[in-house]
């Protein structure tokens, strides 16, 4: 499990640096503010959290295994994807 947890985390990482937070943040202009920049900062950050908690052993209460981790990683790595998908596809407007 924590093979396929990093292996997510790290194909994750990659994608959103290469073709994630570059074209989203140009559709909406450049505005680090603008509600899909704000999820997804957000959404990255709790990812990052996860797996510094991952790494270091630590398993909160609401996320007691592995595979709970794994699942929350997959979920909020979903969010930054429907998220991003969305922008780009103008439902947030164009800037």
């Amino acid at each position: 499990m924590k093979l396929a947890f990093w292996s997510v985390f790290v194909a994750g990482l990659v994608g959103c640096s290469a073709v994630g937070i570059g074209p989203v943040l140009k559709m909406v202009g450049g505005n680090w503010a603008s509600p899909p920049m704000i999820v997804g900062c957000v959404m990255g950050v709790a990812i990052l959290a996860l797996a510094a908690a991952f790494a270091a052993g630590v398993r909160p209460a609401f996320l007691p295994s592995d595979s709970a981790m794994m699942v929350a990683l997959v979920g909020l790595a979903g969010v930054k994807v429907v998220v991003g998908a969305l922008t780009m596809a103008g439902v947030f407007g164009r800037a």
